[in-house]
């Protein structure tokens, strides 16, 4: 190990490692990390043997930044995943909160898909007893005005706007509307 810290068993009240930069950067980077070797093992490694309450990754800015806070490449990582979230036990805790107070014609999720993969763009499979929607559009009291759920198929004159495939005994309807 090139740099070990040990802190100990104590109440911290102070960073163990603190970073001040009141300098303007034009490009330099506070930690950068060049791995030109065939790497399996992780760069970052971070395991909780106790009931953690604070975060693990927090930004905040009081200015109006305009940088993007994650950039992810895989154009050539073709078998790399992103993201893999994997979730067990009683939650009780939304695994994703998105809490929008913003105005402005921007979308709040923007998928651009150029690509012929036959993938589809959102996939859920459900094998367990699930109680609650896939999918769950409340409005509140307030005046909205967007559709709910609007498609516009443009030149896809061979895909249906909506497909439904029931089989069984149904003891519900395909369409309920009240």
């Amino acid at each position: 190990q090139a740099l070990v810290i040990a802190s100990g068993a104590m109440a911290r009240t102070t960073a163990l490692i603190g970073i001040s930069d009141a300098g303007t950067n034009s490009g330099g980077t506070i930690f950068d990390i060049d791995s030109t070797g065939v790497r399996a093992g992780l760069v970052f490694d971070l395991d909780d043997t106790a009931a953690a309450t604070g975060n693990v990754c927090d930004y905040a800015t009081s200015a109006a930044s305009t940088g993007t806070i994650f950039e992810i490449n895989l154009t050539n990582a073709v078998a790399a995943k992103w993201e893999n979230v994997t979730l067990a036990g009683v939650r009780t805790a939304n695994a994703s909160t998105i809490t929008e107070s913003s105005s402005g014609a921007v979308d709040l999720w923007q998928i651009d898909d150029s690509g012929t993969s036959s993938g589809h763009v959102w996939d859920v499979n459900i094998s367990g007893v699930m109680t609650g929607n896939v999918l769950d559009i409340v409005y509140s009291t307030a005046a909205a005005t967007g559709d709910a759920i609007h498609v516009d198929l443009g030149t896809n004159v061979a895909g249906n706007a909506l497909q439904i495939d029931a089989a069984g005994i149904r003891t519900a309807p395909l369409i309920n509307i009240q």
